[in-house]
């Protein structure tokens, strides 16, 4: 079951409603849609090619967002206005999409520092977005700005793609990159404040001692043996189920440990003895 893959409904239309209006203020200051004087006009008829011109005059010019978050032009509410102040926190660049698992997409940048984000689509799943838009495999080279929304990263929405198979190094070199940044625990997961590693999941150890306390209770449980050799193996079985169950139970008992063992390696010697009887 897929989770926090993409944001829901109710995120997405509040995420598209603020860039309407950032879109709106950056054409106002530069003035390169003349027909576009609200973030409403944005909605009717913008191609996605005009809107991408506005996208990219407002990453490339940081004054914009500043003045917009100093002068709030539209009359936002103080939370979405606190958004919006996030968005300072955006990091635009070409990326490579390497996977794409159950609850977000890995993208490694693709400048000197691979940095490697948790990124979740915007008004669906990144892998459903991509293989729309582009027939080419994973892993993907995209630029895109990926932008802090509520203690997640999404991105922006309008994203462009480079047609290029990668050979089985470079596959191999971004998937070593990611899993290096998993087992440090550096993949980041949140830029509201800047980048921000994921919190890692707890693991949690099973060590057995539910399953080896029931082979215990059936081992002690066993009926009377028939044979010498069922004698001997039954105690093996007794023994070896003690042993198991001590190591994991209270592992720095060395002489309760070795006691246990002893007991083992002397069933096992009646078990061969049973058997070397058997076979005369």
């Amino acid at each position: 079951m897929r989770t926090a893959v993409n944001l829901s409904p109710e995120e997405a239309t509040s995420f598209l409603k603020l860039w309407a209006h950032l879109d709106a203020y950056t054409n106002q200051r530069l003035g390169l849609l003349p027909d576009v004087k609200s973030p409403r006009d944005l909605s009717h008829g913008v191609s996605v090619a005009d809107r991408g011109r506005l996208r990219v005059a407002f990453w490339e010019d940081p004054s914009l967002l500043k003045d917009f978050i100093r002068t709030n032009p539209f009359g936002l509410s103080a939370d979405e206005m606190e958004d919006v102040g996030r968005f300072r926190h955006a990091v635009r660049g070409r990326f490579f999409v390497e996977r794409c698992l159950k609850d977000h997409a890995v993208l490694v940048a693709a400048g000197e520092q691979r940095a490697v984000y948790a990124v979740i689509g915007l008004t669906e799943p990144i892998d459903e977005f991509l293989a729309r838009r582009t027939p080419m495999p994973l892993p993907i080279l995209v630029e895109a700005a990926l932008v802090p929304f509520r203690g997640r990263i999404t991105w922006d929405g309008l994203v462009s793609f480079h047609s290029i198979h990668f050979g089985p190094g470079i596959r191999r070199d971004l998937k070593d990159e990611y899993l290096r940044a998993k087992d440090r625990g550096e993949i980041i997961g949140s830029l509201d404040a800047g980048p921000r590693p994921m919190a890692r999941r707890k693991r949690v150890v099973d060590d057995g001692r539910p399953a080896l306390e029931k082979v215990v209770a059936a081992a002690d449980a066993v009926g009377r043996p028939d044979t010498s050799l069922q004698a001997a193996a039954f105690r093996l079985l007794k023994a070896s189920a003690h042993l198991a169950l001590l190591s994991v139970a209270e592992p720095d008992k060395a002489a309760a440990l070795e006691e246990k063992a002893r007991k083992a390696e002397r069933a096992l010697r009646a078990v061969h003895e049973a058997l070397l009887r058997d076979s005369e």
